[in-house]
Order: structure tokens, then sequence, then C-alpha cells
């Protein structure tokens, strides 16, 4: 199991800053980190390459994100977004896409689902795997949303967050076990209670992660990623810093 960093803490700042990012995040540790294309866009690829030469870390996903609606009324234009980010992933080891979505009321989510599955498809053609990012929605109401793209898109895999699956009431360490095959990716957090506001840093909450990273090591095997995100607070790498020492004092 390797250990990244998500950089959507830094918003706009992973592209006017990103060697000194991605070198303050290879020092403290992180063999990768994960940033979002509405912030780096996928067009200044030699930027990046130059960015990762230097640091000596690796991309280990990039982030995407549309509501569902977009995969039933707009899914040509999506489908050719998902495409871009794909290409732009060409000649670098790790090849996925972190993909999120929202606004699952408001469309068929089957059809979505199916939708991007052949999206998920059709990136593989280029050696890209669309790994699927959840949020407490997905889980909710009995895993509604979660089972339907787990049934109608099994070219998926699933990037999950383990802070929103105990947000939405659920076991993370469970959902882990139980969709194994289905995960090689997924986001690392700590809480102080299952409420949405209730995010804090590593080590500082009430995950039991002595037992939890056991499970992601077994589950993940050696090449899949756990990933550290932070989304709100202070911009301040010490937090990426101090997260690595902890997972390092847990022994990884």
């Amino acid at each position: 199991m390797k250990i990244g960093a998500h950089c959507v803490l830094f918003r706009e700042r992973i592209t006017t800053e990103t060697t000194e990012i991605l070198t303050g995040l290879a020092k403290a540790g992180y063999e990768g980190f994960e940033m979002g294309a509405r912030f780096f866009g996928v067009d200044d690829k030699a930027k990046l390459t130059y960015a990762l030469d230097k640091s000596g870390i690796e991309l280990s996903g990039l982030h995407f994100g549309a509501p569902f609606g977009e995969f039933v009324t707009n899914k040509d234009t999506v489908s050719q977004n998902l495409l871009n980010a794909a290409k732009f992933l060409q000649g670098l080891p790790n090849k996925n896409i972190i993909m999120s979505s929202s606004g699952f009321d408001e469309v068929d989510n089957i059809e979505a689902a199916k939708n991007i599955n052949d999206m998920a498809l059709r990136c593989g053609e280029f050696g890209v795997t669309i790994n699927y990012h959840n949020h407490a929605g997905e889980f909710e109401n009995n895993m509604a949303v979660f089972k339907t793209l787990v049934d109608n898109a099994p070219a998926l895999k699933f990037a999950l967050d383990l802070g929103w699956i105990y947000a939405a009431g659920l076991d993370p360490a469970a959902i882990v076990k139980q969709y194994r095959s289905k995960v090689d990716y997924v986001h690392l957090r700590d809480t102080k209670n299952r409420s949405r506001e209730g995010f804090t840093e590593m080590g500082e909450g009430i995950f039991n992660y002595p037992s939890l990273m056991p499970v992601l090591q077994d589950a993940l095997g050696d090449n899949g990623w756990a990933v550290v995100e932070y989304e709100d607070g202070e911009q301040d790498i010490q937090r990426y810093i101090h997260a690595r020492a902890f997972l390092r004092g847990l022994g990884y």
C-alpha cells in the first residue's frame, strides 16, 4: 500500500506552486499525490512532468467531478472531458481518474450508472481506470446510489472516502472488506463524530487507525493507494507532515 496526499486543500496553489508543494509532500514521505483537474487542468503536461521530476513524487490520481445529471443529459461532453483526462495521464505510472458526483435525486440513477460504465470502458482503452469517489450521499438510504453503481457499472472501480462512509453511519472497514475486489484506492480522514462537520486532523479523531490500516493493507496490496485528504481549513503543509508522521508511527 502506497501513501499519498490529496492536494484539494491547496486549491489553485497546485497550479501556481506546483513544484514547491510536491517537493514538500515528497520530503514528508508521501509517495504520491492527487490533484483536481478543475484546478490544474489537463493541458500543461510539461509543467506537471517538470514538477514530478524535480520532486520525486508520483501522481496517484487525477480528480474529475460532474453532477449525475450530466452523465444522462450531457453525456457526450462529459465523455469527451473524461477522455481528455485519460489522455493527460498517458506516460505516467498511475493512470487513475478519481471521479465524484452529486445530484442523485435529479436523474435516473440506473441510466447514469450505465453511461458511467460506458465511459469507464472507453477510458480503459487508454489503460486508465475510473475510480468513483463517494461522499455521504452514495451510502445513505441503504447505500442505494453506491449499490446502483456496483450493479450497473461493472467496469468502475471505487476510491472509497472512509470519512464520508462513516458520516453516512456505516463502518468503513466493513465496506472495504465487502467490496475489496472493487477497491484499489481510498481516501483517509479522521473525525470527531459522524456529522459532516466533524472532520479533524489525522490521529486526533475517533477513527481506530491501528485496526483500520491492516484492513487497508490487506485489501489494497502493495500497489493500491491510501490518500490523506484535507478539504477545508488552513492551507498548511504541516497538516500533511503531521498526518504522514502519524501513519509512519503505525508502521505505514
